[in-house]
């Protein structure tokens, strides 16, 4: 990304404003952004190093007055080809996001079983296209499970659990608890539509 042009920055905060939003905190700094730099293979062998640290520079200075900018993972300064799987710095943004992941605070924390009959629903249903659901749809789905059905405070903390991982959006409140997104990228496209007019 060319940080150096207005439509860019704007994508980037935008997409950052984004993650921050809709991502529930539960826990301080959490969730991460991971900064990955792309298209590698349009800059000359002997300026990647260069470019690189334009482009992180670049990211550096966009968010120094960030709220949200001890959100965000800035090194490694990793700068793929994606094109080519061979490239090096894969392997350094494999490694990366597996530390991230051990160093979640919920890393290894038990997820009651019962939950996972709905949440595979869910996710089979977001596949086929759907992107939001009645609370009503929803008891109905749990209700019809064949392996294990969830007392209504269970289904509440799922609901309430699902959506600080950033799997559903879903608000416990009078005028908003009627309705599950189920796939958030619904409310980024939303977002986005309301940014940038398309």
């Amino acid at each position: 990304m060319c940080l150096n042009t207005t439509k860019s920055t704007v994508f980037l905060q935008y997409w950052v404003n984004s993650i921050l939003t809709y991502c529930k905190v539960v826990y301080a700094g959490i969730p991460k952004i991971l900064f990955v730099a792309t298209h590698k293979d349009k800059v000359p062998l002997e300026n990647v190093e260069t470019r690189r640290e334009e482009l992180y520079s670049g990211i550096e200075e966009l968010f120094k007055d960030h709220e949200g900018k001890h959100h965000l993972v800035l090194r490694p300064l990793i700068f793929v080809n994606a094109k080519d799987k061979a490239d090096p710095e894969i392997e350094v943004l494999k490694k990366t996001i597996t530390e991230l992941t051990f160093d979640h605070p919920c890393w290894g924390e038990r997820m009651p079983n019962a939950c996972v009959p709905l949440e595979l629903e869910i996710a089979e249903l977001v596949a086929e296209g759907k992107q939001i659901m009645s609370l009503v749809e929803v008891k109905e789905l749990n209700d019809i499970s064949e392996v294990s059905v969830l007392s209504p405070e269970q289904l509440t903390d799922f609901l309430h659990y699902q959506h600080s991982l950033g799997k559903i959006v879903y608000f416990d409140t009078p005028q908003l608890r009627d309705n599950v997104i189920i796939s958030p990228l619904l409310m980024v496209e939303v977002m986005r539509s309301f940014i940038t007019g398309v």
